[in-house]
């Protein structure tokens, strides 16, 4: 049932051949291009970084309308009984007028949105801090 075979291990051999290497220039870029392409991304990092400051900004604003817009909505809200029903009314109106103006100029700068919110923030200071005494 079982045959005997002979098993002959091949030796395996290294052959080495010489392969020329020429060169043709110095690869990469030189001091000059190193530098330019160095300034070039200074200059896109910076303009990444204002556009996310610019999206920040964008957002605290808004965020700033909706939660404001929250607390003067309703009797039980955090501000309601804090402002007259005038006080609430151009409050309100404020607030809808900035989430336009947000809507229509999205390109606006971050300077711009600061101000912004720099102009409608105290509107709603005075009420938080008579809430917060209040409390």
């Amino acid at each position: 049932e079982y045959e005997e075979v002979e098993v002959t291990k091949t030796k395996t051999r290294t052959k080495k051949t010489e392969i020329p290497i020429i060169r043709c220039g110095v690869p990469g870029m030189t001091e000059e291009q190193l530098i330019a392409a160095e300034d070039d991304e200074s200059k896109m990092r910076g303009i990444d970084r204002e556009v996310a400051e610019t999206d920040e900004k964008r957002n605290e604003l808004e965020s700033y309308v909706f939660e404001s817009r929250d607390k003067i909505s309703s009797p039980s809200s955090k501000w309601y009984e804090f402002l007259s029903a005038a006080q609430r009314d151009e409050l309100s109106n404020i607030l809808m007028q900035t989430e336009d103006w947000i809507y229509d100029h999205y390109d606006a700068t971050k300077a711009e949105y600061m101000d912004k919110l720099i102009a409608i923030r105290p509107l709603g200071d005075g009420a938080e801090y008579r809430a917060s005494e209040a409390s």
